[in-house]
């Protein structure tokens, strides 16, 4: 491994450690102004960004109508194909479509 290669490596480690400098050269047996310089000169690459939780939304699924009556002035009743003609009837009815 070359020299630069090996500052890197304890430049990172530092870095991903999140200890002090001077606790980190204590426990790798280096000087604190040694890894300073180092830090300087490699600086350590930029974390990755923490992948964001995934929220969730609420949705709503609507289906569109299968069948649609227009009335006249313009007012729309939409129902299902599955709706009884007896209640498509009652509901013409009471919206006024003799």
């Amino acid at each position: 491994m070359t020299p630069d290669a090996l500052c890197r490596r304890h430049v990172e480690a530092l870095a991903r450690s999140g200890q002090t400098v001077p606790a980190y050269a204590r426990e790798h047996g280096l000087k604190p102004d040694t890894l300073y310089r180092w830090r300087r000169r490699f600086p350590p690459s930029a974390p990755e960004p923490a992948a964001a939780a995934p929220r969730l939304v609420p949705i709503s699924v609507e289906v569109e109508p299968a069948c649609e009556v227009v009335f006249p002035d313009g007012r729309r009743l939409r129902f299902p194909a599955s709706l009884p003609a007896a209640t498509l009837r009652a509901w013409a009815l009471a919206l006024g479509a003799s």
